[in-house]
């Protein structure tokens, strides 16, 4: 009976490594999604809003995560003796941010303290912080649009693969020459006075 229940668990052993292999092979087939998408100019917004706001998002990240301590901490020491939603920093770091995503502390409202701790955390991180985050998402979005803006190459997503597709049918069958040799004559074997 014995090896049997050490073979099951094993068993749900491999089962959980192959899970989350799986989730984080999930995640790099998502970052590599992403990442192809940025080829494209009109594509790009998500994927170069990101990498243009990269760096605030780094300082803004260092920012929550000392004020999401500072609260913990001060929830922790100021109602740790009094509620067991406080007790531990793990708890009260869960309560914190289950107070953020929206579920409030039970009776939270017959201790003035709490009232005012729950108040100020969702005034600072719902209403301040996301605010600040949205705003640099959108800084960064708007550099990547002016630089869409400036790109009077590119079309649509679908428009530029019907293009692509039209061309390369028009390729093969007007015998066109390959855009690379193409390339290489205008910028290497055309001088500024065979152009004009």
């Amino acid at each position: 009976l014995y090896s049997g229940v050490s073979e099951f668990d094993k068993a749900l052993d491999a089962v959980f490594s192959l899970q989350t292999f799986a989730f984080f092979l999930l995640l790099f087939m998502l970052l590599s999604i992403m990442q192809a998408t940025a080829v494209h100019p009109k594509m790009r917004a998500l994927t170069g809003s990101f990498k243009k706001s990269m760096d605030d998002l780094w300082h803004f990240g260092i920012l929550a995560a000392i004020i999401f301590v500072f609260f913990a901490t001060t929830g922790w020491w100021t109602f740790g003796g009094d509620r067991d939603d406080f007790r531990t920093g793990t708890e009260t770091m869960t309560t914190q941010l289950n107070i953020i995503l929206g579920t409030l502390p039970e009776n939270y409202n017959l201790d003035f303290r709490l009232s005012v701790y729950v108040m100020l955390t969702t005034a600072v991180f719902f209403l301040l912080m996301l605010n600040f985050l949205l705003a640099i998402v959108v800084e960064g979005y708007m550099k990547v649009r002016g630089e869409m803006e400036e790109n009077k190459a590119a079309y649509e997503f679908f428009t530029d693969i019907a293009l692509t597709a039209k061309a390369s049918f028009h390729k093969h069958t007007a015998r066109w020459p390959d855009r690379r040799e193409l390339i290489y004559v205008l910028k290497h074997k055309v001088s500024a006075s065979e152009v004009n």
